[in-house]
């Protein structure tokens, strides 16, 4: 698969933008529930998520992926929990 640089730059700017608005929730979530639990989630999410990029035959499905599903899941294992 060659994508030009911009469209994959864009994957990056995705996740990081998901991990900015998700945030908060994550973090009213890790109030409530026990940390190992989000820390699951969201090592559960980003094997998934992996593993299904890693089976992708077109950039459109590698931002599909990262956006919603991988740039959440790392928020679960990340600086807020």
């Amino acid at each position: 698969m060659h994508a030009p640089r911009t469209l994959i730059n864009f994957a990056y700017s995705l996740v990081v933008l998901v991990g900015a608005v998700g945030s908060a929730p994550v973090g009213w979530l890790a109030d409530r529930w026990p940390i190992r639990r989000l820390a699951l989630i969201g090592v559960v999410g980003t094997t998934v998520g992996l593993g299904l990029v890693s089976a992708t035959t077109a950039m459109w499905q590698v931002l599909l992926l990262f956006g919603p599903l991988i740039a959440t899941a790392d928020i679960f294992i990340g600086n807020v929990t």
